[in-house]
């Protein structure tokens, strides 16, 4: 299996904006675009917006997008995925020649 860098930054985006919006209910994320300008925007099921972010080129939008779901972060929260452990990777298993 070969890393597919498409797939980990897309799964990154989503885990980034599960941290930023919060809580454990359904996210929708909703996308629009007016000539060179796009928008990406995070409703709760009762449609109430969460995160909004606004640029001229993807590089922009997904920088901006990730800058507001941090603005989204409160210093309680931040401490405890300090605390969070991080999963480590298995140990190595080596030839014996």
């Amino acid at each position: 299996m070969g890393l597919e860098s498409s797939s980990l930054y897309q799964c990154m985006a989503f885990a980034l904006m599960k941290v930023g919006v919060g809580g454990d209910e359904e996210i929708m994320l909703e996308a629009s675009s007016r000539g060179e300008t796009m928008r990406v925007r995070t409703k709760t099921p009762s449609g109430e917006v969460g995160i909004s972010a606004v640029g001229e080129s993807y590089d922009e939008l997904g920088e901006q997008f990730a800058l507001a779901c941090l603005h989204h972060l409160s210093i309680e929260r931040l401490r405890a995925f300090h605390e969070t452990p991080l999963k480590e990777a298995p140990p190595t298993v080596q030839r014996v020649k």
